[in-house]
């Protein structure tokens, strides 16, 4: 299969395996990849507004609990919580923001979309961008959880089960992974990535980056299923 068809292939099946994850509350990753959760408690899941968000910050989801127990142990002792149909991480955990994301890949890296945290930061220092800059570059693939407009950056996330190791999607993080996975994808990947290195202009390259960045996350999402 050529390279480009072997990408588009596989760019168009990312999908979130989380309906055979039980349901309940998982308070490490081990028991999310024994698929044993800690208690089979059903909570509500609430999509928060922007301007709940704006106002109070933190992430898209909110698990809403039915005392102070269970408040206490959503903030501080839950890793994941999956609903039998969707997984949603606790970004307070790897502190990227409060409240929690929705996982939308869950092979051997959780893919995820929430707010600033170290590795933002350590990304901004880096290449000298503001925080909203920052959510144009590294935000939601196809702009669906992008708010841009109501100044609510969103970044690109993959929690690596194999080490409980949070990682923000750049072109390093893919070289670095993809390197493993070899053969005509890294090959493709090289190639674009030298033509983005030739790029002299701030803005296209911003432009470019981000569309690269975007079309190898669900590619992540195939190539590292387990």
């Amino acid at each position: 299969m050529k390279i480009s068809a072997f990408v588009a292939a596989l760019a168009v099946c990312c999908c979130v395996s989380a309906h055979e994850i039980p349901q309940g509350v998982y308070m490490s990753i081990e028991d999310l990849l024994q698929q044993t959760p800690s208690d089979t408690i059903h909570f509500n899941v609430k999509k928060r507004s922007n301007f709940a968000i704006k106002m109070n910050g933190g992430n898209d989801y909110e698990i809403l609990h039915h005392n102070r127990a269970e408040k206490k142990m959503l903030k501080k002792q839950v890793v994941v919580y999956s609903s039998g149909d969707s997984l949603f991480i606790n970004c307070r955990q790897y502190k990227a923001d409060k409240h929690y994301a929705l996982v939308e890949s869950s092979g051997r890296y959780l893919i995820f979309h929430a707010g600033l945290s170290a590795l933002t930061k350590k990304e901004n220092a880096k290449r000298g961008a503001s925080a909203a800059a920052m959510g144009v570059m590294f935000g939601a693939l196809g702009g669906g959880l992008m708010a841009l407009a109501s100044d609510i950056p969103r970044f690109c996330y993959a929690l690596d089960t194999h080490d409980n190791q949070l990682h923000m999607f750049t072109i390093e993080f893919l070289d670095e992974i993809l390197k493993e996975v070899g053969g005509d994808v890294y090959d493709n990947f090289l190639r674009e990535k030298q033509i983005i290195d030739s790029i002299t202009n701030k803005e296209q390259y911003n432009v470019v980056y981000k569309r690269m960045i975007d079309r190898y996350i669900p590619i992540v999402g195939e190539v590292y299923p387990n």
